[in-house]
Parts: C-alpha cells; structure tokens; sequence
C-alpha cells in the first residue's frame, strides 16, 4: 500500500494522494500540529506520491474524505475541502481544490484576483511629511478565513508576555508606548483622550482581557500592532477609489468607523482616496472592512518622524512575511515613508 491514514485529491490537473501522518495521539487537540510539521507532512506525502509515479505505479481514484475530519471543522464548502484550505493557505503551490467542492467555492468566494495595480500612497502636506513615518504594505491574493489557530495562539501568548513585563506599571510610563502617544501630539491630537489602537489593544492586554478573535487577517494585524505597540491600518484596497493620502482632515470630514460609530476626522491625521477618509491611527472604517471575500489588502504602520527608518523596514518585512504565510498573499510589497 502507498501509504496509510491517506485522502486523495486532484492537484493542478493530477490526482494525488496526500498523507494525513499516524494517528493522532489519545487526548491530543486536532489541529494542534506547528504550521512547520504540516508543511513536511504534505510535502512527505508528495515526495512518496513521486517516488511511486517513477517506479511505474498508478495514480489512485480520488475519494473525498469524510464530513467532520478536517481540522476538527465540519467540511465548509463556501472554503473548500481540508486539501484546498492547506495548500493554499500554507502557500505549498498547489493550485487546484478537490473537485467535489470547487464550484461551491468558485460561488461562494469568488476567483482569486489581482489588482493589476499598485497603490502609491502618498503625503503631499510638508507640515504631516515631517511629523510622521509610514510603513506601507500592499497584499494581493490574500484568502480570508475564520480566525487561525496559530495566529490567536500566539496573540494570547503575546498578551500574557506583556501583562507580565509590564504588570502593575501605568502606561504613561511604559517607554515602549511613547512613540504612538508622541505621532498623536505631533499631528494635534491628545493621546490621554483618543488612545491609539496599538494602546487601546495592550491595556486589554494588562487587564487580561481575551483578545478579540475576528478573521485570519484582523488577527495576524492585531498580533503585528500589539508587537510593534504601533497602531496599524488594514483595508480592503479593492474598496479604494483614486490616490491614497495621509494627511489631515478637513472640516466636516467624517466616517462610519468599525463598532464606534462616526468618526469626525477634521484635523486629525486620516488616511484618504477620492471618497474621502477610510482609516486612522484610532480606528478604520466600515467602508473598508476585511471580509472573507477581500482579496487585496493595505495594510498602514503608523510611527512619529522620530522613528528610526530601519525598525520601521523591519516591520514591513515581518507583516509582508506574515501575510504570505498565514493568509497565503500571492504577492507583497513594501515602502517606507520617512523616519529618522
């Protein structure tokens, strides 16, 4: 026999087989294996699949697997099957999802699309291009789904970290804090009265509140922003239309803010397209919300100008890895917009 514990699926015109590995211990949690050891059990399984085709063996009929075996989730045709949603979030370079669920998956989420353009975003006010340092990240082909395992993991563990470094100290003086307090001084709003997000999400952090768990993509963003403790932007970039710009509001500026109701953006630092604000260093807009059908994603690090120029590339660079290895984007790019 090729293999045991084994599903079938078709890849990119092919049908193969792919290993599930042993049995799982008694008591173990399914799904509790790393992203590293899913990677070498399906790569494994390929390489025996290989190995078999050379020595003249035939491929195997496909078989789909049975309801409720897959990650301990009920089999979610709007997703597709176990094997779709490994491959393409674990970015193994298979393309194709077992052909019993496809066309659910074609309707329900829709293609896989590129934009076909890059955003520029840009400050054209000199006054805010010398007050702040912008990290710029574009993802296309991203693949949304529920919360995931690992990411909300880690978040929990990254919040215990900090309740325990920082237990008891008010957060006024946690050093780590200030370079987000001092972006709101220094374009004219008072950080005791409008908490930046990365602040609002490391107070629930000190009180031990759980984290909220919202999608794949709210979550990896709600790890990078309690990471970095700098507040971040994520939005839906095919909801853009025209120039991204960060700079001031204007009065009578305004929008529908993700579960806080109107947000008046005149004379605070917003980030704009032809339609006006969209997002904030305090909160987005519902205008360009993450939903399980984006595909296209800005996501904005926001940091005073004293910030130095090569932390910030950091953080680009850990969120465009991030987002390639969680949420399988096909393709990010990174920019950096002043800074020390």
């Amino acid at each position: 026999m090729l293999l045991q514990h084994a599903r079938e699926a078709h890849v990119v015109g092919v049908r193969v087989r792919h290993d599930h590995g042993p049995q799982r211990p008694q008591g173990q949690a399914q799904g509790a294996e790393t992203l590293l050891q899913q990677r070498e059990r399906l790569w494994g399984a390929q390489a025996a699949v290989d190995q078999h085709r050379a020595g003249g063996g035939a491929d195997p009929v496909h078989v789909h697997p049975p309801e409720g075996e897959r990650h301990g989730k009920p089999h979610p045709h709007e997703v597709g099957c176990e094997y779709f949603y490994e491959q393409r979030v674990l970015r193994l370079r298979a393309r194709a999802a077992c052909p019993a669920c496809s066309v659910a998956t074609r309707v329900r989420q829709g293609k896989r699309r590129r934009s076909g353009k890059s955003l520029r975003v840009v400050v054209a006010d000199p006054v805010v291009a010398h007050r702040v340092c912008l990290g710029v990240i574009e993802a296309d082909g991203v693949l949304v789904l529920p919360s995931e395992e690992s990411v909300v993991r880690d978040l929990e563990e990254l919040a215990a970290r900090v309740r325990e470094r920082y237990a008891g100290r008010p957060p006024a003086e946690v050093e780590a804090l200030q370079p987000a307090r001092e972006l709101y001084r220094r374009t004219g709003e008072d950080p005791t009265k409008t908490r930046p997000s990365s602040e609002a999400l490391f107070r629930r952090a000190l009180r031990g509140q759980p984290m909220s768990q919202v999608n794949s993509l709210v979550d990896l963003c709600n790890l990078c922003s309690l990471e970095f403790l700098l507040p971040i932007g994520l939005y839906d970039r095919d909801r853009l239309r025209g120039a991204v710009e960060v700079r001031l509001g204007r009065p009578g500026e305004a929008y529908l803010s993700l579960g806080k109701g109107l947000f008046r953006a005149e004379g605070r630092l917003v980030v704009c397209d032809a339609d006006g604000p969209f997002g904030s260093p305090t909160n987005d807009s519902a205008r360009t919300a993450i939903t399980e059908r984006t595909r296209n994603v800005l996501l904005v690090v926001f940091a005073p100008a004293s910030y130095p120029r090569r932390r910030m590339v950091e953080h680009t660079e850990v969120v465009a890895t991030r987002l390639r290895t969680v949420v399988g984007a096909e393709d990010t790019r990174t920019e950096v917009l002043g800074g020390a």
